[in-house]
């Protein structure tokens, strides 16, 4: 039986791989393929496989149902981009980038709905702060709220990032943060790229962090995202200190003030970074000599790490955040996919060219959707959902077919989109579990002991 083919769309090709800034030689490499058969997909002369084009989808950073477009989708950063420094363009956002923003969206969104039905109040230190008010009374502000103490910090670097990230979680802000993309530890995100961002928010604001970044930075970024939260500014930003945006600015004087407000045993090696600084802004040294100094500390973390993104478990509990586990008592085993694997025969296949031309509708529509919230569409197409849809309308005409879901209809909703609304619009009908057991006259039969 031959492999079946993707019938994606070559032009989505060229551009997931140069919206990755992947030359084709490193495309190839990535997916294991000669340079060659690269340019055979590229002009649409032969087609990978389906497996292929997962690769492809995963090694871009993009959802699947993208590469069945008939053209590449329009991408803004979805957040404030406030690193602009001085007149030097900004290059395009990198696609590792995009995609840490939108799990920290799509994360920020359910921590949303899980204070809201916990009948959570507005955060009072959000926005608490104006970026006019002077920065010696936001400091004080931010320190005698979170309770940062003047007392010397009995600990090395990772006792002190620690207990700031205690501080500010008990605030109710959940800090994010990790080294790598998703899961894979091989995939480190860029220090030159970000080294954080703040989405502000009055209900459920997230920082994250880049911890790919030398700890004097990374502390450096912790305390000033908190102060753009404290300013209500969202977005991503960096620690140059010739940021000439207003944000910037205001907040690289917070973080520098408030990073002297709690030393730690330390102190000299913890804030070269801040000595740095403020001997530029003195003007004490050149503009080179601190790029030079910055290079040096990140160099010099990065071969005593001994470079990787880290241990994925041991990193896993930071990546969501404290607070993220707080609010989610535990995760079950997904037993589904053990339960499915011997039971292939029971499934029916989505290779065909006609359930993938229905694919492709269903990314188009999807991506018209203007109204949901940032990442609810990537999300979507990065699921099962949409494939079940396609195949679901492929044998409407063949047989009678129900799609059963435990979702609900919901036309207004924006922060998720559910597979209701998508089979509504394609005229497939569609059923809740419990309906479905009592249409199948299901019964639950307990066991004696």
């Amino acid at each position: 039986m031959p492999t079946p083919a993707a019938n994606i769309n070559p032009s989505i090709l060229t551009w997931a791989r140069e919206r990755a800034q992947f030359s084709p030689g490193m495309l190839a490499k990535k997916l294991n393929i000669k340079e060659d058969k690269l340019d055979s997909w590229k002009i649409g002369e032969i087609q990978p496989t389906f497996k292929q084009a997962q690769k492809i989808a995963k090694a871009t950073h993009i959802p699947s149902g993208y590469l069945f477009l008939p053209e590449p989708p329009e991408e803004e950063l979805p957040v404030a981009d406030l690193r602009t420094v001085g007149n030097e363009p900004l290059n395009r956002p990198g696609a590792e980038l995009i995609e840490v923003i939108r799990q920290a969206l799509f994360r920020q969104a359910w921590f949303q709905d899980y204070l809201k039905t916990h009948a959570f109040d507005q955060n009072p230190v959000v926005a608490r702060k104006h970026l006019d008010t002077p920065v010696v009374e936001i400091v004080d502000d931010m320190r005698n709220v979170s309770g940062l103490t003047r007392t010397p910090f009995k600990g090395n670097w990772k006792d002190h990032f620690k207990y700031l990230i205690q501080r500010i979680e008990s605030l109710n802000i959940p800090v994010m943060r990790s080294g790598v993309i998703s899961s894979n530890t091989h995939k480190p995100l860029s220090v030159k790229e970000f080294r954080g961002f703040a989405l502000s928010d009055k209900l459920a604001s997230v920082i994250f962090i880049n911890l790919t970044d030398a700890p004097p930075a990374r502390l450096f970024t912790l305390i000033r995202e908190l102060a753009h939260v404290w300013t209500g500014v969202s977005g991503i930003s960096d620690t140059k200190p010739d940021a000439n945006s207003r944000e910037e600015q205001t907040c690289n004087s917070i973080a520098a003030e408030l990073d002297n407000l709690v030393p730690v045993a330390t102190k000299f090696h913890i804030s070269q970074w801040v000595i740095a600084r403020r001997a530029l802004e003195n003007k004490l040294v050149s503009f080179s000599d601190y790029s030079r100094h910055s290079h040096k500390v990140i160099e010099n973390y990065k071969n005593k790490k001994g470079g990787g993104g880290g241990n994925y478990y041991l990193n896993l509990k930071g990546k969501v955040s404290e607070r993220f586990s707080v609010a989610v008592p535990g995760e079950a085993l997904d037993e589904l996919m053990d339960w499915a694997k011997p039971r292939k025969s029971m499934f029916v296949p989505v290779s065909d060219l006609e359930t993938q031309n229905i694919f492709a509708q269903v990314s188009t529509h999807v991506m018209t959707l203007d109204h949901m919230k940032t990442g609810a569409r990537e999300e979507f197409l990065n699921c099962a959902d949409p494939w079940l849809v396609a195949k679901a309308k492929t044998l409407t005409d063949e047989i009678e077919i129900t799609v059963v879901t435990h979702e609900t209809f919901d036309p207004h909703i924006r922060k998720k989109i559910k597979l209701p609304d998508i089979c509504k619009y394609f005229n497939i009908p569609y059923i809740n579990t419990f309906d479905a057991l009592r249409k199948l006259e299901a019964e639950f039969v307990l066991a004696t002991a």
